[in-house]
């Protein structure tokens, strides 16, 4: 059985879609061609799901990149940007690598943290 990203059965979907449209025959103009109107709407209701996925995967890593950061900040030998750099090395190595060396690596200058969070806020959301 196909499946999308987030595990819901494409089935699923489908059947949820002509859930929508059966009411919709009686109301809309017959002239109106249905595969047009199932098509867009599935399309609409696969982009809620996906937005909601990528929402639901943006809150989970930056919950984990928290979390991490908490326990690296409990240690007095670390500051803010090294605890926050420690924790992304930690739960995203691709985003890691992507923030070090630049402007928004914080690691030696906690200053920089600003940058860093929308690094992690861009790279979430993309």
């Amino acid at each position: 059985m196909l499946t999308l990203a987030m595990g819901i059965p494409v089935d699923i979907v489908d059947i949820l879609v002509m859930d929508i449209i059966a009411p919709m025959r009686f109301i809309l103009p017959i002239t109106i061609p249905w595969v047009t109107i199932i098509i867009t709407i599935r399309r609409v209701f696969l982009a809620v799901l996906l937005s909601l996925h990528l929402a639901t995967n943006l809150m989970s890593n930056l919950a984990l990149i928290l979390d991490k950061m908490a326990e690296y900040c409990s240690k007095p030998e670390l500051r803010a940007g090294q605890s926050l750099m420690n924790a992304i090395y930690d739960v995203d190595l691709e985003l890691y690598n992507k923030i070090t060396g630049t402007d928004a690596d914080c690691f030696y200058v906690d200053s920089k943290m600003s940058k860093t969070w929308d690094v992690i806020e861009e790279h979430y959301s993309n």
